[in-house]
């Protein structure tokens, strides 16, 4: 319906493709339609901030769309798209959960998508029940396939280094390798040489002169913390290149953060409890959530083809309005990204 909305950019003329590949919209018809559309993981993750397979439980607030596959808990309120656009769509959610909602607020240009009880719905435009009939989103297919995509990336074959201390406190590096530019960048390492390495007093993305597609993190260990890893620096935490990041924690069981985190977050099997911002988009099984989920969403690209072998996920359809705020939001960061260069 709305196509690839490419952007032309000076520096190489860089195409980038917000949408991969929409195969079909799907208009569902009953009293007042709910819009959905056919789409793969990479879209999913381009159109939504934070994905949850079961409870959350939060006291904060997500900047774009989100997806519960079970209840809103908690005694405190959360926020939901507080930056998206405006639009006129009445039927446009910015929040869909599968469960129970308790002590909300919404964008009010949005609505609110719940199949089942609440209560304290606040500013949103319109609050409708999820039924058979209506139901945009399958939550166990969606987790079924961010399963296989994290088993996929998992499996891909690491082209390039982390360099860290093991003796004396120093800075550590994700070295992206040689020739890798519009293609992947893999990193394969475990929790206990990262997360779990005091020696490390900050960390960077070097990059030399490469300009990957999508940079992938596979992470292993079952229980993750960066309570005592050193702060991320330089290209890791610029805009240009967090929304280009896949931290894929394939296994893990816990994951805690205490400092802000840059690039998304793919941890299906894990709980997640964070206190500062996460930059990203974020998948996981259930979520403390005590820190903000910040746009953009992950952006990269190269990761096309696991889409191609899957079977396509319903989803809720993004307004025009969002697809081109998408865009001009990438826009910025990239140029912003190009001025502190």
């Amino acid at each position: 319906m709305f196509g690839g909305i490419v952007i032309l950019l000076k520096k190489g003329f860089v195409l980038m493709t917000l949408l991969n590949r929409f195969v079909a919209v799907v208009l569902i018809s009953y009293v007042g339609s709910v819009s959905s559309a056919i789409a793969g993981v990479i879209d999913v993750l381009n159109q939504n901030n934070l994905i949850v397979f079961g409870d959350l439980d939060s006291n904060s607030e997500v900047e774009g769309r989100t997806l519960i596959g079970g209840s809103i808990i908690g005694n405190q309120i959360s926020n939901y798209g507080i930056h998206l656009p405006k639009t006129s769509n009445s039927k446009d959610y910015a929040l869909t959960v599968a469960g129970n909602i308790s002590k909300v607020q919404v964008n009010s240009s949005y609505g609110v998508l719940v199949g089942g009880n609440y209560q304290q719905i606040q500013n949103a435009k319109v609050i409708d029940k999820m039924t058979a009939a209506n139901s945009v989103v399958d939550f166990t297919q969606l987790e079924s396939e961010f399963l296989g995509f994290s088993s996929f990336l998992k499996g891909l074959t690491p082209n390039s280094h982390l360099s860290a201390p093991t003796d004396q406190p120093a800075a550590a590096h994700f070295n992206v390798a040689q020739g890798l530019t519009d293609s992947l960048s893999v990193f394969s390492f475990s929790e206990a040489s990262f997360f779990g390495n005091n020696k490390i007093q900050q960390y960077d993305l070097g990059l030399g002169n490469e300009s990957p597609a999508s940079i992938v993190f596979n992470v292993s260990g079952k229980n993750i913390s960066d309570a005592f890893l050193g702060n991320a620096v330089g290209n890791i935490v610029s805009e240009q290149w967090r929304d280009k990041i896949i931290w894929n924690f394939f296994e893990a069981e816990s994951i805690d953060f205490h400092k802000q985190f840059n690039g998304s977050i793919l941890a299906p099997l894990a709980h997640l409890k964070n206190r500062t911002p996460i930059e990203g988009s974020v998948v996981v099984k259930s979520f403390t959530q005590r820190g903000e989920v910040h746009l953009s969403t992950y952006q990269g690209k190269g990761l096309e083809s696991f889409d191609a072998k899957q079977p396509n996920l319903t989803v809720p359809e993004p307004t025009s309005a969002v697809l081109f705020f998408l865009a001009v939001l990438s826009l910025i960061y990239i140029r912003n990204g190009h001025k502190r260069a």
